[in-house]
């Protein structure tokens, strides 16, 4: 999750561009300083490195408090950390210093009710003073009869068409009985129309009381268990012992708690604790696993994520290499063009390289994850992995079909 949030920093970042110029400084040397550490503190943001980004801006900023742009990359440093309540106080000093008419200030608005969604708290109301024709938000949600808030007003429920709304920073809120409620900031321009997709995840706090009728259950004795399984020679043990099955192919046991194993040659045992009553009659669904194969699929799960993380480490260290070049050829660290003409070549070589590192790890990372998935689940009954690929009109998708234990 923290990469997602690192690459959509990066993005906000590059837009920033340099600092403004209207700020007046006691002498030129103070700007070319503040200029300096305003560059050096993009240059880590954009690395990532977000400790000695911080660190910088909070020098710049020393230097010249009322220009707002170190506040806003500030910010930015500080949610790439995720700490997000330092990151509204700055982003708070931007709209302070650039007002709400600033040229990112609805950007930074709306990276201020993230922030605040990621703390706990409610998103914030603010007056952007954008002007123009209605624009369109179209809604929609994974759920049917889900109640749409658009700023806090009730506006419909899903399924719903088009909704009209000023132009501006707008909060959606998507909320059902039994699910955990929906919300995001968008921001909506002169005539523009908007879509937003919201997934409405279960509230494990939600019960339903279902009442059920009684069911009439012979007066007996024995208990029973069926084992249904997926291979044909297997034996059957209740607390150690080896059980045999009856006529109807049920194995009893009396009323108690049991530790019932299921074992076959070359699978993995199943066990379970059974706690049976009086006449109770239980069957189970019992999936045995290979074990060869198991422990195979384990070893490459984790010799392709060794790989991904040896590729990552390497790639990592041509981009340290490239920076280190771009950073002689900007500070003209040589004694001749040609000379720094070989540094732009090696940092554009390097660059590639660490692309080339970067992307097969990635690909690593996704075999070894694949890998995972194999190892825990690739033996059920079916012969099937529990992964489910759609293609439709925003991509492919990769969804699990069920339920899978890591």
């Amino acid at each position: 999750m923290r990469n997602w949030i690192a690459f959509g920093l990066l993005a906000l970042a590059v837009m920033a561009g340099t600092p403004a110029r209207g700020q007046t400084f006691s002498s030129p040397r103070q700007r070319a300083k503040y200029v300096r550490l305003y560059n050096k503190g993009n240059a880590f943001l954009y690395q990532g490195q977000y400790v000695p980004a911080i660190a910088h801006f909070k020098q710049a900023i020393a230097i010249a408090p009322q220009l707002p742009g170190a506040w806003r990359q500030l910010g930015l440093a500080y949610e790439g950390m995720e700490e997000y309540r330092s990151a509204i106080r700055a982003y708070q000093q931007y709209l302070k210093y650039a007002g709400t008419r600033g040229k990112y200030a609805v950007k930074v608005m709306l990276r201020i009710n993230v922030c605040r969604s990621k703390v706990g708290l409610p998103p914030k109301k603010f007056e952007t003073f954008l002007t123009g024709r209605p624009g369109m938000v179209n809604v929609t949600c994974n759920v049917e009869g889900a109640l749409v808030r658009v700023d806090n007003v009730q506006r419909a429920s899903t399924p719903t068409g088009p909704l009209p709304v000023s132009p501006g920073l707008h909060t959606i809120t998507v909320s059902k009985v039994g699910r955990l409620p929906w919300s995001s900031s968008i921001v909506i321009q002169s005539g523009q129309n908007a879509s937003v997709n919201a997934v409405l995840k279960p509230d494990p706090s939600y019960h339903l009381i279902v009442v059920r009728p009684r069911i009439a259950v012979p007066k007996t004795t024995r208990a029973s268990v069926i084992m249904r399984v997926n291979v044909k020679q297997f034996q059957v043990f209740a607390n150690g012992k080896r059980v045999a099955s009856g006529a109807t192919g049920a194995y009893e046991l009396g009323s108690g708690i049991w530790l019932v194993e299921v074992r076959a040659p070359g699978m993995l045992t199943w066990s379970r604790k059974v706690s049976l009553g009086k006449g109770e009659h239980r069957v189970f669904d019992v999936r045995l696993y290979n074990r060869k194969r198991q422990i195979a699929f384990s070893r490459y799960a984790w010799a392709t994520l060794a790989t991904a993380a040896a590729l990552t480490i390497v790639g990592a260290g041509f981009g340290f290499a490239e920076d280190h070049a771009y950073e002689r050829v900007r500070d003209r660290d040589a004694s001749s063009r040609q000379e720094l003409d070989d540094f732009a070549r090696r940092g554009k070589a390097y660059r590639a390289v660490s692309l080339t590192l970067y992307g097969a790890a990635g690909a690593a990372l996704i075999t070894s994850a694949v890998f995972f998935l194999l190892h825990h689940r690739s033996e059920s009954a079916t012969g099937k992995v529990p992964l489910s690929l759609s293609v439709g009109r925003r991509g492919v998708s990769l969804s699990f079909t069920r339920e899978v234990d890591f």
